[in-house]
């Protein structure tokens, strides 16, 4: 189920939550700023709360606009998931993006990719999401 998160102004974060074998996903739709960052980390600190080796992955393909804020959002939930000695990746970020996390260094110490492969069963996580 999204979950809308309205900032002023523009467009509000849709997060929606499923997983992929062992990995939890949130997608995210929208824009990501100083208004909206704080519902992504209650969101992904809720999605690994409960988990002995959390696996996370933020899927950005729908992502319209990305601040300082949303980058600084993804460094903490980065620290907060491998603090666990979990896994942490960011999923089909759009070019723009792609150049902000190049750009800032943060390419070089957060995983991205464009498809996630479940480990355990060797598979692609392109449109096979369940909700969770």
């Amino acid at each position: 189920m999204a979950t809308p998160t309205t900032g002023e102004p523009g467009t509000p974060l849709y997060l929606t939550t499923g997983t992929y074998g062992s990995w939890t996903v949130i997608t995210l739709r929208g824009e990501l700023d100083l208004d909206t960052a704080p519902r992504l980390e209650a969101e992904a600190q809720a999605a690994v709360q409960d988990v002995e080796v959390p696996r996370l992955a933020l899927d950005l393909e729908h992502l319209e606009f990305c601040d300082s804020s949303g980058l600084a959002a993804f460094v903490r939930i980065w620290r907060m998931v491998h603090g666990g000695a979990g896994d942490f990746v960011l999923l089909r970020p759009r070019p723009d993006l792609m150049r902000w996390l190049q750009i800032t260094g943060l390419y070089s110490r957060i995983p991205v990719t464009d498809d996630l492969t479940d480990t355990e069963r060797g598979e692609n996580i392109a449109g096979s999401l369940t909700s969770a």
